[in-house]
């Protein structure tokens, strides 16, 4: 009978070549991403052009408004915020994106309610797709169409005063961005189902539209 021994390898880590290698894979990246990335010449904070980590840090610290006009008037209309992002302060920059073919970023996938199944025009990022969902809507915001219900809006901005003038008689704070916004919606629905949903009138959120 032949008995053979069996030997176990090991594989020793050298954990200073590691974070050597691991420290130049960044700087790697940094250095692409700061000097030869297609968004090079765009002025913005320098951590903000290798890393999102200087955006998300903003949008956390509760200032990103702020911080993003002092840079446009430090920088001009374009201003580097990301790697692959530019904040644009023109006022052509909204018609000249709004029309384009782009895709939209991943993030507007969330805003598919209840699930990915249901995708409308805010979370679909496929050009296409949202200009065909965006067929079901057109016509509620057509000149004409917005000439007509203007008595319904009317009729539920009435509501709105009504609540103002009720809490300022009785003296009482008022959740005014509330209040706006279920009128908001109210008017969306006179736009485009003929009718309110109630929010202005109940001042609450109807969970169930029939």
């Amino acid at each position: 009978m032949i008995q053979i021994n069996s030997v176990n390898s090991e594989v020793l880590v050298s954990w200073p070549g590691f974070i050597t290698e691991l420290a130049l894979l960044v700087f790697a990246i940094a250095v692409h991403r700061r000097y030869f990335s297609n968004l090079s010449d765009i002025p913005g904070p320098f951590w903000a052009s290798v890393t999102r980590l200087w955006h998300v840090w903003i949008i956390l610290e509760g200032k990103q408004n702020v911080r993003l006009k002092a840079l446009h008037r430090k920088h001009g209309q374009f201003v580097r915020i990301a790697p692959n992002e530019v904040s644009v302060c023109h006022p052509d920059g909204s018609t000249l994106l709004l029309r384009a073919n782009l895709h939209k970023g991943d993030w507007y996938s969330v805003t598919a309610v209840p699930d990915y199944r249901f995708q409308n025009p805010m979370s679909t990022t496929n050009p296409k797709i949202k200009k065909a969902l965006s067929k079901h809507f057109t016509a509620g915001y057509a000149l004409s169409q917005v000439l007509k219900r203007e008595p319904d809006v009317d009729e539920n901005i009435e509501h709105l005063l009504r609540w103002v003038e009720k809490y300022a008689e009785d003296r009482m704070p008022m959740d005014l961005d509330r209040f706006i916004t279920y009128t908001t919606f109210d008017n969306i629905g006179s736009a485009l189902f003929s009718e309110p949903f109630g929010f202005i009138r109940a001042v609450c959120h109807v969970p169930l539209l029939a």
